[in-house]
């Protein structure tokens, strides 16, 4: 008797070591699994350029950040004559789709080519339309520019942003002073530190910069985005006896 309770205590101590081997092994499997799938987990990715604009963030509101973060060097300081708006790049546009806008200019643009045109879409799809238009504008304007170089580095450096539904023209910036006798590669820095302030601007505003999209007057030829990206005129501006022409 005592013999067959042996017998029955150690077989029972097989199963429940058999047990606890299995109930380990598909824990072990189980585990594995896990890993796997962590390890092929597709990476989170990361987040698009904004669509939509900043709440609050208005035409008026990026032409006051604009002209605060230029002070005294904002000379885009008159609101541009109605009747002229169809001679500005708002000439191109369907104005029935757009929301509000603000357009200023220079009080004598034949000596300062300072423009600032901010419009707030509708609809954000329409933005592209607007943009299209506007480098259309300013490839129109390429030729006059070539003849008449008004302030070419600040055009050189203007900047076209879209914002969600908003798009914006800006060619600003302080005029070199009176008496200064800056060489062209001055007066090109002169102008890029000028439009940092800008972009400093805008980016605190908006929370990033958006990629310049000015048509750079080539075919196919648009902007790349960021700091000091402003492309226009610089096909006119290398056909200008001694100008200088900034390396890419």
């Amino acid at each position: 008797m005592h013999k067959l309770y042996l017998i029955l205590m150690m077989v029972l101590l097989l199963l429940l070591t058999g047990c606890g081997g299995n109930k380990t092994q598909t824990a072990s499997k189980n585990s594995d699994k896990n890993n796997d799938k962590k390890a092929t987990a597709t990476p989170t990715k990361a987040a698009d350029t904004p669509v939509n604009t900043p709440s609050g963030v208005t035409p008026e509101s990026l032409e006051a950040a604009i002209r605060q973060a230029l002070g005294d060097g904002y000379v885009a300081d008159m609101d541009t004559p109605a009747d002229e708006l169809p001679l500005t790049m708002l000439g191109g546009i369907d104005l029935s789709k757009i929301d509000s806008y603000v357009a200023k200019q220079n009080a004598v643009p034949s000596v300062h080519a300072d423009t600032v045109i901010i419009v707030r879409c509708k609809d954000a799809s329409y933005a592209d339309t607007v943009v299209a238009a506007f480098n259309e504008f300013v490839d129109r304007a390429h030729k006059q520019a070539k003849i008449y170089p008004l302030e070419p580095f600040k055009q050189m450096e203007a900047r076209l942003y879209k914002a969600g539904d908003i798009v914006m023209y800006i060619m600003a910036g302080a005029p070199l002073p009176e008496d200064s006798r800056l060489d062209d590669m001055q007066q090109y820095q002169y102008a890029v530190d000028e439009y940092k302030k800008i972009d400093d601007a805008l980016k605190s505003l908006l929370g990033y910069l958006p990629e310049n999209l000015l048509s750079d007057g080539s075919e196919g030829g648009d902007g790349e985005g960021g700091e000091d990206n402003g492309a226009a005129f610089s096909n006119e501006i290398e056909t200008i006896d001694g100008a200088f022409v900034p390396e890419e």
